[in-house]
């Protein structure tokens, strides 16, 4: 289940061409993410997902720990972004997922952005 997670992230979050079927390949339809604060159904997670290609021109995704326990991946994942006017953002991302039929279906998560202007602190959510 790891190497298949890494996919869907590779996939969908560093594939910057990646549209909503890429997206529905990964994440179920009933898919709801909590993130610092704010709850995003999936269509909110695909405008969220547009927003961030539509802000970014690479992001990168880089795994310190991930653990998969049956139906669950814990994961710390560091991201690094370049914006489109070439500005860096930086930040660990520490998040519990559930997985249901080969989707996604839910994401528990809290995203520290390190490096980065104070506008990007949004990137975890930005509809």
């Amino acid at each position: 289940m790891k190497e298949w997670f890494k996919k869907a992230f590779k996939a969908v979050i560093e594939d910057m061409d990646a549209d909503e079927s890429v997206i529905e390949q990964y994440f179920a339809e009933d898919y709801r993410q909590y993130v610092d604060g704010h709850e995003l159904d999936y269509q909110g997670f695909i405008k969220h997902m547009k927003a961030q290609k539509a802000a970014l021109q690479s992001v990168s995704v880089e795994f310190k720990h991930l653990i998969a326990e049956d139906d669950k991946i814990a994961s710390i994942h560091f991201i690094h972004a370049i914006k489109k006017d070439c500005g860096i953002v930086e930040g660990q991302v520490n998040a519990v997922y559930q997985v249901r039929d080969g989707k996604i279906i839910l994401c528990n998560e809290l995203t520290q952005i390190s490096s980065g202007e104070k506008a990007d602190h949004d990137l975890g959510h930005r509809q």
